[in-house]
């Protein structure tokens, strides 16, 4: 699993220059020696907003809500869904190719409902609803693989957020 962290390069280097060379060797950012708590502080809330805001997808808001905040189910459910989305989601990519309308309805339908939980609605809702209609009808295949090409990926990076989440971040 690739996890992508800001490097914050700090170097005794005040040169004209360093900066751009820190930058050009892989570092996100550049701060010289001596420098002040704060402006460390600033520099890490900027590249740690800029990867929450960038990053994650999932919400666990409804399903905490809906579980009364029971960490242990809440667990068991992102337990499910980490061995079960990617399985749907394959079983779903080979019915759309072999256009089997009543399997892709079937599996959409079970996705939709599970992706539900995590907040993922608000971003495959809309391709997924309609996956499902156009399956019920049994037409518009390539229509199908393209609302399919836009939720594939998400699910991807649902199940990979979902991989870091620990009890401890649990109310």
């Amino acid at each position: 699993m690739h996890i992508n962290i800001p490097v914050i390069a700090m170097t005794a280097h005040a040169l004209a220059g360093e900066k751009e060379k820190c930058i050009q060797a892989g570092m996100n950012d550049y701060l010289s020696k001596p420098f002040k708590e704060k402006e460390l502080l600033i520099k890490i809330a900027r590249w740690g907003n800029d990867m929450a805001e960038s990053k994650k997808i999932i919400d666990l808001s409804f399903l905490m809500s809906q579980t009364r905040n029971n960490s242990i189910f809440i667990m068991e459910m992102i337990n499910l869904f980490k061995e079960q989305n990617p399985k749907e989601t394959a079983a779903l990519k080979n019915a759309i190719a072999a256009l089997d309308y009543p399997e892709i309805y079937r599996l959409t339908h079970t996705i939709r409902n599970t992706t539900g939980f995590f907040g993922l609605n608000k971003l495959v809702g809309d391709e997924l609803l309609s996956i499902e209609k156009l399956a019920k009808l049994k037409t518009g295949i390539e229509k199908i693989e393209e609302l399919f090409a836009k939720v594939e990926p998400v699910c991807k990076k649902a199940v990979e957020e979902l991989q870091i989440i620990d009890s401890a971040l649990l109310p």
